[in-house]
């Protein structure tokens, strides 16, 4: 099932050619801060809210709604 998944999310990532970063799961990364972030989430096709943690994490977080999607739509 998770190749499948992975499979299928890779097939989407070439064929609409965003950014590889817009493809990453949300990292809260190793920080105890709670911030409100945002990531684009593939299979929504959307940009949604999660909880940074203030340091490490991933390229897919964005401080705005509007930054999200304008990196990833």
């Amino acid at each position: 099932m998770n190749l499948l998944l992975a499979t299928l999310l890779f097939i989407t990532a070439v064929s609409e050619k965003r950014p590889e970063t817009c493809y990453m799961a949300p990292a809260k990364g190793p920080c105890k801060a709670t911030i409100m972030r945002f990531y684009f989430n593939p299979r929504s096709r959307q940009c949604e809210t999660f909880t940074y943690g203030g340091c490490g994490g991933n390229a897919n977080n964005f401080y705005t709604y509007q930054e999200c999607m304008r990196s990833c739509k």
